[in-house]
């Protein structure tokens, strides 16, 4: 059970904390009808408090009941006020979305009690109604975590709050700038209903958002953060969301959902088969290479990227494997890859073309295998437009200079005596042993 400190400590504000304190001090002291009486007044007080940071921010609703209280202050109306306090609750949830339906209804029955309490009441002929420790404290924890520990703004009013922040040119993109925003904000202590109308919201405008642009990026980071924040909403909402989000069959959707599941890799898993199958089709035919090497992090997709892979020509291969992520866990499309990199220049059929890509190869040196040094060196000896090529003695010193000594083997290095560069990559090598 929690401590009245740790429930008087959840109060969003000093002035929140004001106004139930004397409740708690009500219960400490056992006068428990004072302190369900006490506990009605700290939540219409802090009604009014939320209704004034409402006004402030332009709530047009807001103002309006703001401007009524201070008329009938004015004028010390006091049926005004009377009604006002009735129709508390229903106010809150009606025109403000601050209750949901269950806490609506455990809060009238605060009402009910604090009614019974400030008036003489009778639970039968001559037994007069007694508050008890545990209706007191039930009532105590009822109002500070449905009231007076949540913001002011929950239902509509709060999603355009959130939103005028995040349209605006200041909203940052970073991740963990968006984090600490997000957690100020209305979404720190938001209901399920607000979390999911906000997760529709960005995905929609993430979804028709230009792929390449500023715009789609920090979409795309507030909804990796918000997934980060509340994982189960958003991977039932998004597995709800998307069953006919393909049916337009606009590659900017197709582009923009694979991104979103580069870097959220389990919302694959709450695709449609039918949706995923058209993911497959856009990957073999039209996924950018950028957009595949990312999708590398979706294990499920491991066979189609290879596939699509075995149809890249040099230049695209290449870029493939520039952009592959080096944390991916699915290293076998990257060892592929490069494979299929020594395949062709082992099949080169000029010379400047075994330079460009033997050039290539020399980009991933690091990782290289002990099988790819063997068939780099096999296919030097064997093809004659590899070992006729101009800059072949250059690309060589390139590859051992930057090798690691454990992968250099005499049995291997000795198949190259016969070319011209061969002493200079033994002064290499022993360069390299001499090294310790």
């Amino acid at each position: 059970m929690r401590s009245l400190e740790e429930l008087y400590l959840n109060c969003r504000n000093k002035s929140s904390q004001d106004h139930i304190e004397e409740a708690i001090n009500c219960y400490k002291t056992g006068a428990y009808r004072s302190c369900i009486i006490a506990t009605w007044i700290a939540l219409v007080y802090d009604f009014i408090e939320k209704i004034n940071e409402l006004a402030l921010t332009g709530d047009k609703e807001a103002i309006n009941i703001k401007t009524g209280i201070e008329r009938n202050r004015t004028n010390n109306n006091i049926q005004n006020f009377l009604r006002f306090e009735k129709n508390t609750l229903q106010t809150m949830r009606q025109k403000f979305e601050l209750l949901g339906p269950i806490e609506y209804r455990m809060l009238e029955r605060l009402n009910e009690d604090r009614n019974l309490c400030a008036h003489p009441s009778m639970i039968g002929e001559g037994i007069p109604f007694e508050a008890t420790a545990e209706l007191a404290r039930y009532h105590l924890t009822n109002v500070i975590d449905f009231v007076l520990s949540k913001p002011p703004v929950q239902g509509k009013a709060a999603l355009d709050n959130i939103f005028k922040k995040l349209e605006s040119d200041y909203f940052p993109i970073d991740r963990n700038e968006i984090k600490t925003v997000l957690l100020e904000g209305p979404l720190a202590r938001a209901k399920e209903s607000l979390n999911r109308q906000f997760f529709k919201r960005v995905f929609n405008e993430y979804i028709s958002s230009e792929g390449s642009s500023l715009t789609c990026e920090k979409y795309q980071n507030t909804l990796v953060v918000f997934w980060e924040l509340n994982k189960d909403i958003v991977e039932i909402e998004f597995s709800n969301y998307t069953q006919n989000i393909f049916d337009d069959n606009k590659k900017d959707t197709f582009f923009n959902i694979c991104n979103l599941l580069a870097n959220i890799p389990t919302l694959y898993a709450g695709l449609s088969e039918l949706n995923k199958s058209k993911i497959k089709n856009y990957i073999l035919q039209d996924s950018p290479i950028y957009v595949l090497s990312l999708l590398t992090s979706v294990n499920e997709l491991s066979d189609v990227i290879k596939q699509r892979i075995n149809d890249f020509d040099d230049d695209q291969l290449f870029e493939f494997i520039q952009k592959y992520p080096n944390t991916t866990p699915i290293l076998q499309n990257l060892n592929y890859s490069i494979d299929k990199l020594v395949e062709l220049f082992k099949d080169s059929g000029s010379y400047r073309q075994s330079e460009e890509r033997l050039k290539k190869i020399l980009y991933f040196i690091p990782r290289l295998t002990q099988k790819h040094l063997n068939e780099i060196i096999e296919a030097s000896v064997k093809n004659d437009q590899i070992s006729g090529a101009f800059r072949l003695g250059e690309l060589y010193k390139q590859l051992f200079g930057e090798l690691d000594k454990t992968m250099i083997e005499k049995i291997t290095y000795d198949k190259l005596i016969n070319f011209y560069f061969y002493e200079d990559i033994i002064k290499i090598i022993e360069s390299k042993n001499s090294i310790e």
